[in-house]
């Protein structure tokens, strides 16, 4: 025997399967939209916090360097060859050589090598992928800043300890 709805309950069932279709249809194209969009963001944190990373990298190593030639009359400024450069000094048995840090062709370098070898930008050994580099020694104060790749200026300040001992 059959059962018939009354007339104003039929076609409800398709009604209320389409309407579940249409709200989970939405829900997964949502959920692929979020996905998309999260991705995205990753992608611009992870470039930033890496080109971040290299430019604060180079910052501490400067940093160490500075600390390690730390004595009376080993760290300078300069210009050489038309370019600011950092100068650190040191002498091993009676010859003195030097370190130059500064930049060439967007790239943050590094020079060792006696003070009177021939010195060209291009020898030195790359710390670093930089726009800038800017240096500036006030009294005790030295002060240092790169520009890194994506234009972001990182300064950093130290303080010379050594010098002449007063008596």
């Amino acid at each position: 025997m059959r059962t018939f709805l009354p007339q104003k309950n039929r076609g409800t069932g398709a009604v209320h399967g389409m309407f579940m279709f249409m709200l989970l249809a939405a829900f997964a194209l949502l959920s692929v939209i979020v996905v998309l969009v999260g991705a995205r963001v990753y992608r611009s944190v992870d470039q930033r916090s890496g080109e971040n990373y290299e430019t604060r990298t180079a910052l501490s190593y400067i940093a160490g360097k500075i600390r390690a030639s730390d004595a009376s009359g080993q760290v300078d400024t300069a210009w050489i060859v038309d370019r600011e450069v950092l100068v650190l000094s040191a002498e091993y048995d009676s010859i003195t050589y030097v370190t130059y840090i500064y930049v060439h062709n967007g790239r943050l370098m590094e020079y060792f090598g006696r003070i009177d070898a021939t010195f060209a930008p291009a020898y030195g050994d790359m710390i670093a992928k930089a726009q800038d580099f800017h240096c500036q020694l006030d009294d005790k104060l030295l002060s240092f800043s790169i520009t890194g790749t994506d234009g972001t200026l990182r300064t950093m300040t130290l303080f010379i300890q050594s010098g002449e001992v007063e008596t």
